[in-house]
């Protein structure tokens, strides 16, 4: 079903709650798409808001008269509770909590539209132009309206990516707004960009032997495929829920994920200059036709190796790709290049001649 045939099927459907019943709901959303980009014409992200917009009220405060049906709220307990009758005026959009209702149905359904296309989108895309231009409409509200303290959770990433904050078990209540936000924007794909350009410039510097032992080492999850459109659903949270492990082997299972563009630009680089890519992942060796099968549908069609954990397998994820790694160089290979996003991906024993890192705040693996 598409947009408009969507917006059709709702004259179909009354809503008692809405005043303009005598109305067709069709009219009365393309007459608030039209308002806003006449006093507005270059926010398109704003006509659209306004195409598929709802009613709302703040919550924790007096209800206002102003509100639908005002008289209704009477019936509510919290009507007549002293400590949800204040007014709060002139404390700041940024500290009120609005009620759920389909507005917020929306902003989950388009966060799971981006998360899966931003994620397979190329430069000059569409797509990428509206990314850039997301519209925080409750910025400083996180899990459960908790505050969002938006330079503490911005320290917190930085603390992240550093390596300073360690074993870390899940994302901060109080980031998971932030945390998605940066996934599903502009900062995250420049990031991973910039991280490809330097890998790019470094890989064309090299005088590669010609025999074939020449390799770049990539991961997998959050390097190379993007579980994104995993991540930004409601029972994950970005990392803000307790990782699962059986949900996860099972979206891994479904051989669906999409690529890392930054990533994909790497791989296309790196073969005709010579490279022989190996994947080296801490998924299991059961998993290892999904694991392919998925590679090639996002674009990495051919590597010399694609290396899973097996049962024999023993220790951290840093001490298992350290042998693994070491494996290889035994076998006569030279890792020029490795890739990951995370810190145990690229510390340890022959963790190559030069390391990359892309961004990740959502799990840490130790």
């Amino acid at each position: 079903m598409g947009i408009w045939e969507c917006c059709e099927l709702l004259n179909n459907i009354v809503d008692e709650s809405d005043p303009d019943l005598d109305e067709p709901q069709i009219k009365h959303l393309l007459q608030t798409a039209e308002a806003i980009r006449k006093d507005y014409p270059d926010e398109d992200w704003l006509h659209l808001t306004g195409l598929i917009h709802g009613d709302t009220f703040p919550v924790g405060c007096a209800f206002d008269e102003s509100i639908v049906h005002h008289k209704y709220f009477k019936e509510n307990p919290d009507f007549n509770n002293p400590k949800y009758n204040n007014k709060y005026e002139g404390c700041g959009l940024e500290k009120v909590l609005m009620s759920w209702g389909h507005d917020d149905y929306m902003l989950i359904v388009v966060f799971l539209f981006l998360a899966t296309v931003s994620a397979t989108c190329h430069e000059n895309c569409f797509i990428k132009q509206v990314v850039e231009q997301i519209h925080l409409l409750r910025p400083r509200s996180g899990a459960a309206g908790y505050r969002l303290e938006v330079a503490n959770c911005q320290s917190w990433r930085l603390a992240v990516e550093t390596n300073n904050i360690r074993n870390w078990k899940m994302v901060p209540g109080e980031c998971e707004n932030y945390v998605g936000h940066y996934m599903l924007g502009k900062q995250y794909r420049d990031d991973c960009e910039i991280v490809a350009d330097l890998a790019i410039e470094y890989a064309k510097s090299l005088t590669l032997a010609g025999d074939g032992k020449d390799i770049w080492v990539f991961d997998i999850d959050e390097t190379t495929l993007s579980n994104l459109p995993y991540y930004a659903r409601s029972d994950v949270l970005f990392g803000a829920i307790p990782y699962n492990s059986t949900l996860f082997n099972e979206w891994v299972a479904e051989g669906t994920a999409p690529p890392v563009p930054a990533s994909l630009r790497l791989y296309r680089t790196l073969l005709p200059l010579g490279f022989k890519i190996v994947f080296l992942t801490g998924s299991s060796q059961r998993l290892k036709a999904s694991r392919a099968s998925n590679l090639k549908a996002a674009g990495y069609h051919t590597w010399e190796k694609l290396i899973l954990r097996g049962e024999a397998d023993e220790g951290t994820a840093m001490v298992y790709k350290s042998n693994k790694r070491t494996e290889l160089v035994n076998s006569g290979y030279r890792i020029l290049g490795n890739m990951g996003d995370q810190w145990s991906d690229i510390l340890g024993e022959n963790s190559g001649n030069r390391t990359f890192k892309v961004p990740d705040p959502m799990y840490y693996i130790a």
